[in-house]
């Protein structure tokens, strides 16, 4: 089973290179997730902001 892990001595540099991309495939998602909140809270102002414009044109 050591051998598993010690990998012919990359092992350091495989299990931290797995670790890496997993940790990178479920922050991935996280951070889309707060962007499209983001990004539709914007778009939400900007629809407040143009109607508020168009009433006090008309």
């Amino acid at each position: 089973m050591s051998e598993f892990f010690y990998m012919g001595g990359y092992g350091a540099y495989i299990w931290s290179s797995m670790a890496a991309a997993a940790i990178l495939m479920l922050l991935e998602p996280a951070l889309l997730m707060l962007k499209r909140r983001t990004v539709l809270q914007e778009v939400k102002r900007n629809i407040r902001l143009e109607k508020r414009r168009t009433r006090n044109k008309g």
